[in-house]
């Protein structure tokens, strides 16, 4: 019952793979599968890793490597439904509901602080910064949202508001995401 995502590919023989996209919160299994030149394949046995995070993160760019995190004790707030559409048809009183049988819609609402000063690396590092956001702020979509509960989706973000007042320690960061089609 596992469906298994390719994470890299032509790895060199003593290389080393990161997955920028593993979960952040649940378990992943991960398998080396390796190829030989006639071509036969062995591989390894699947190997567990349960993670657990206490951030939530909005990553993008094209491998990844643009990253905005927020403690997990930010607050996300979602809506979801269908797309709806209502009409009113002669001669009926009410309006008629007309909807999308299988698209859906799915939005989060984030808010946390994190380091007001990008000089002040060792609050950086247990809050995230502000400078990582206005980065992430300015890529196009799809790109990587994680949080604590294992919630993993490709976004599109926007809104984001970033409120450092003169001489506090923490910044406020804000912004909205929508799920869109991702790169799975």
């Amino acid at each position: 019952g596992v469906t298994w995502v390719l994470v890299a590919d032509h790895v060199p023989i003593g290389g080393a793979v990161s997955d920028r996209a593993a979960l952040a919160a649940g378990r992943s299994l991960y398998r080396i599968v390796a190829v030989s030149a006639t071509p036969t394949t062995a591989a390894s046995a699947p190997v567990i890793l349960d993670a657990h995070t206490c951030w939530v993160w909005v990553s993008g760019g094209s491998g990844l490597d643009v990253i905005a995190r927020v403690r997990g004790d930010a607050q996300v707030s979602s809506t979801r439904g269908r797309p709806k559409k209502h009409h009113r048809v002669v001669g009926d009183d009410y309006k008629t509901e007309f909807i999308a049988p299988t698209a859906r819609e799915v939005d989060w609402a984030l808010s946390g602080k994190v380091a007001a000063r990008p000089e002040d690396t060792a609050r950086a590092a247990l809050w995230g910064s502000w400078p990582a956001w206005d980065a992430v702020a300015d890529l196009p979509a799809p790109l990587l949202f994680r949080d604590p509960l294992g919630r993993r989706a490709w976004v599109s973000i926007s809104d984001v508001k970033i409120d450092t007042p003169p001489g506090e320690r923490f910044a406020s960061v804000s912004c909205s995401l929508t799920r869109v089609g991702g790169r799975d």
